[in-house]
């Protein structure tokens, strides 16, 4: 890994810390305010609606202008947003459509910040690296946001209901330092080649050109599908999971966070080894193994009859499953050139949102029937889309060359 690489590294450990320490922060703060579930759940969507509209602009600004300068501003509003929470949480002044409005303002700035920065892996990573960089990153996100923030952040806001939120506004305080260093010190130029903004290009035509190049290409086209429909029937397997382990297992609530430990540790596990086992197999075949696991064990959480077995079969697939999302980034970054990457990555992210907020609602009507339900019919139907696009790649991997930017803008 290169120097610059190991920058943004560093970056990522303190933004998903940030993200890790907002989140859990403010479902907590949400229950706090009103005891109203259907208003809870519209916090939710608070944050995740204004990610989902904002994704394409996202991937039209990482074409158009420097990806750390877009970075810098995106997490300087965040602070400055998330400073005037804090207060507002200290003083003991929020009411609740404040709250929603806060929310929904510092999820603007989300899409802007991830899309710049997963725009630059191949850049500071290197090509021949992809499989290895995104493994580090991914691998992080899970280690700072789900075994660190998570866990003490909920621990914070009992002691202090203010101390995650001040512990988010220093991360992104960091990350923020962190930029300026990259881009006024260290000089590391992130000015997309061949901007759009030399041509004059509108951004009408600016984000439909990207939907056009991810249509021409049939790799790209191919990882979109199975980016939107994986994510859809994954989070309809698991949309009732924290109910499944409460209610079918009787674990205790105040262990369902512990519960979940140690298949992180085996989800840590499983992004170091996804490198080697891609050098070994190769990226397709070891995306169909990632695939096959998760499948499996999707369908076996359904069928497990005590924690133990269950928190097994968990383990096992978060132990398996990292590969998928590793390889798929890689062939994502690979099959798109530079000019084009920022919305690449915003259409796949906006394609994943989508299928979560579709799929979240839906496998949670099923379980009213019977819970282990979504996990069954989730399980077979990613078993037969793995079938279906491991067909596919495996038959395109001698396929020519993907189209350049100006073929399909042409």
């Amino acid at each position: 890994m290169t120097k610059n690489f190991r920058w943004l590294w560093a970056l990522a450990v303190f933004s998903n810390m940030a993200d890790g320490f907002l989140g859990v922060s403010v479902s907590l703060l949400a229950i706090r305010v009103t005891d109203d579930p259907f208003l809870v759940s519209l916090a939710g969507l608070c944050s995740t609606i204004p990610v989902l509209i904002f994704s394409l602009p996202s991937g039209a600004l990482a074409d158009r202008f420097p990806r750390l300068n877009l970075m810098l501003v995106a997490n300087v509003c965040r602070c400055g947003l998330l400073g005037v929470l804090t207060w507002l949480v200290i003083a003991e002044s929020l009411p609740f459509v404040g709250l929603c409005a806060l929310l929904a303002v510092i999820a603007i700035f989300e899409p802007v910040y991830d899309t710049s920065n997963i725009s630059l892996i191949p850049a500071l990573a290197g090509r021949d690296k992809l499989v290895e960089a995104n493994a580090r990153i991914q691998g992080t996100q899970l280690v700072a946001q789900t075994m660190i923030a998570v866990p003490l952040a909920a621990f914070l806001f009992s002691a202090a209901i203010f101390a995650p939120f001040a512990v988010a506004l220093a991360c992104y305080a960091i990350t923020v330092l962190i930029v300026f260093i990259m881009r006024w010190i260290l000089k590391i130029n992130t000015t997309p080649s061949a901007s759009p903004s030399e041509e004059k290009v509108s951004w009408g035509k600016s984000i439909a050109e990207g939907w056009r190049y991810v249509r021409e290409s049939k790799t790209l086209f191919v990882l979109f599908i199975f980016a939107g429909v994986s994510a859809f029937f994954s989070v309809f397997s698991q949309s009732v999971s924290t109910m499944y382990f409460i209610k079918n297992f009787n674990v205790p609530e105040a262990l369902v966070g512990a519960f979940m430990i140690l298949p992180a540790l085996a989800g840590l596990l499983g992004m170091a080894a996804a490198p080697k086992l891609v050098q070994k197999l190769g990226q397709v075949p070891a995306l169909l193994v990632s695939c096959a696991i998760d499948a499996a064990m999707l369908v076996a959480i359904g069928f497990a009859n005590n924690p133990w077995m269950g928190g097994v079969f968990v383990c096992v697939r978060y132990l398996g499953a990292p590969t998928a999302g590793i390889v798929i980034s890689a062939m994502r970054q690979a099959a798109a050139s530079d000019e084009i990457l920022g919305r690449v990555n915003s259409l796949s992210a906006m394609v994943v949102m989508a299928g979560t907020l579709v799929g979240q609602p839906l496998g949670g009507f099923l379980a009213g029937f019977d819970m282990r339900l979504p996990w069954w019919i989730g399980g077979l139907c990613l078993a037969i889309l793995y079938v279906f696009v491991g067909k596919t790649l495996w038959g395109m991997e001698k396929t020519k060359p993907e189209p350049e930017l100006a073929e399909v803008a042409g």
